[in-house]
C-alpha cells in the first residue's frame, strides 16, 4: 500500500513538475532547442528526397526557386511566398521554401485555400509548421452564424488533436456555421485578396467549445507571409 502512495505521490509531482514547464514556457524552449539541435538532420533528410526525386524523376522539387506556377492558376505576390510540403517532424510538417517566414503567419494551402497551419520557425530553405490539429496557441477567428450571415468573434485552438471555435458572445452557432480567419490577423488582406480565409465548418457543441471540421496538411503547395529583408 505504500509503494502505491509513493507512486501516486510521484505521479502527481510529474504533472505538477511539466504544468509548470507550459506555464513557465520552458517546454516551448526546449522544444526550440531540440528543433536546432535536428536541423543538420532535417536539412540531410531534405537533399536525400530531392536527390532520390531527381534520379527517379518523379515531382523532383527545384532549389533554391519554387517553380508553382505549373502546378497553380493562383498569383502570388510578395509579401506572400510558396513551400512546398516535404515531410513531418513529431507533430511539425516541413516545408521547402527560399524564402524567410514571418513566425506565426498563417500557412494556407493553394489547392483548398484553407488555412492549414502557422509557421513555428523558418531556416535555410525550409520552413517549420504547426498544422491546425497541433496548434500551441490561440488564434483570432470569426464565424458566420446562419443564416443572418452575423459575424460572430471568437478563438480558434487545439486540444487533443482536434480544432474548437470558442467565443464569449451570447449566441449559438450550428452545424454548418462557417469559420473565417479574423480581419486582426497580420497579413489578411493578403490572404483575403487570395479568397483565402476558410477555416473550416462548426461541427457541433462540444464542453471545450464547438467543435472545427479542419483538412490534414499533406503534399502539396501552401502559401504564407514573406519576412521584411
Amino acid at each position: 500500500m505504500k509503494k502505491l502512495e509513493i507512486l501516486v505521490a510521484l505521479l502527481f509531482g510529474l504533472i505538477l513538475i511539466f504544468n509548470f514547464f507550459q506555464v513557465a514556457g520552458i517546454n516551448a524552449q526546449l522544444r526550440s532547442w531540440l528543433f536546432e539541435l535536428s536541423e543538420p538532420l532535417l536539412v540531410l533528410r531534405s537533399e536525400v528526397a530531392n536527390i532520390y526525386s531527381k534520379i527517379t524523376d518523379s515531382n523532383a522539387v527545384q532549389f533554391p526557386e519554387i517553380d508553382f506556377h505549373s502546378f497553380c492558376s493562383t498569383i502570388v505576390d510578395l509579401p506572400l511566398a510558396v513551400g512546398f510540403y516535404n515531410h513531418s517532424f513529431g507533430n511539425d510538417v516541413i516545408l521547402d521554401s527560399a524564402a524567410t517566414p514571418m513566425e506565426k503567419s498563417p500557412v494556407i494551402s493553394l489547392k483548398s485555400k484553407r488555412l492549414s497551419g502557422i509557421v513555428v520557425k523558418g531556416w535555410k530553405n525550409s520552413v517549420l509548421v504547426e498544422p491546425i490539429r497541433n496548434l500551441s496557441f490561440q488564434l483570432p477567428a470569426v464565424a458566420m452564424q446562419d443564416p443572418y450571415n452575423v459575424e460572430i468573434e471568437g478563438i480558434i485552438f487545439s486540444k487533443g488533436r482536434n480544432l474548437y471555435f470558442q467565443t464569449f458572445d451570447p449566441v449559438e452557432l450550428i452545424s454548418g456555421d462557417k469559420v473565417f480567419l479574423s480581419p486582426e490577423m497580420e497579413g489578411f488582406g493578403y490572404f483575403y485578396s487570395l479568397e483565402a480565409t476558410y477555416i473550416g465548418d462548426i461541427l457541433a457543441p462540444m464542453p471545450d467549445g464547438y467543435l472545427i471540421s479542419h483538412e490534414e496538411m499533406g503534399p502539396g503547395y501552401y502559401v504564407f507571409l514573406e519576412a521584411e529583408r
